[in-house]
């Protein structure tokens, strides 16, 4: 069975058009780049703020991104501590 769910153009199909690749791959880059703004186009709920909605996803990668340094290295979180793992990512 096909999934069917609207792409960022707002068109509804079985996959991306170039023009939703696109506006994924800015999506992705502002969310791994805090200096970005908000891409165009990008709402939010019930008159919620963009660019608050966006910050919670940069959290989420930030902290699966420790998360991942941490489970990866362990000794090196021993040796320099918890802190300077938090403060270095």
């Amino acid at each position: 069975m096909r999934s069917w769910r609207r792409w960022p153009s707002g068109r509804a199909g079985p996959g991306p058009d170039m023009a939703d690749v696109a506006a994924l791959h800015t999506l992705a880059e502002a969310i791994r780049d805090p200096g970005r703004p908000v891409p165009p186009g990008l709402v939010a709920r019930a008159g919620a703020d963009p660019a608050g909605r966006l910050a919670v996803y940069r959290n989420n990668l930030a902290t699966g991104l420790v998360e991942a340094l941490r489970a990866g290295f362990p000794v090196t979180e021993r040796i320099v501590g918890c802190c300077h793992v938090n403060s270095s990512s």
